[in-house]
């Protein structure tokens, strides 16, 4: 089969307001951060990882794709061992 008559169906996964996400569950440290708005690049989010426990601060990040196209953040910064946000991980 040629590769360009073929078509990725899934669609790619996308920040939304109100939801929360998980860094994941299979990982050592699990943290999870609620979307309070978000513009085209950005997502502001509050999480229990922020100075307080979560109790009313907030960050704002930056989205870019990740490698399969879902929306990804930063949300703790970006350093070698940084966790990343993705919006295909919400919390359930």
């Amino acid at each position: 089969m040629d590769m360009s008559e073929t078509t990725n169906t899934t669609a790619a996964a996308t920040f939304q307001v109100g939801t929360t996400y998980t860094t994941g569950e299979h990982r050592d440290y699990v943290w999870r951060f609620e979307v309070i708005s978000r513009t085209a690049k950005f997502i502001t989010i509050k999480g229990d990882a922020f100075k307080g426990g979560g109790q009313g601060e907030t960050v704002r990040v930056g989205v870019r794709p990740d490698w399969n196209g879902h929306e990804s953040a930063l949300p703790l910064g970006n350093y070698s061992m940084a966790p990343t946000l993705n919006a295909a991980d919400v919390y359930a």
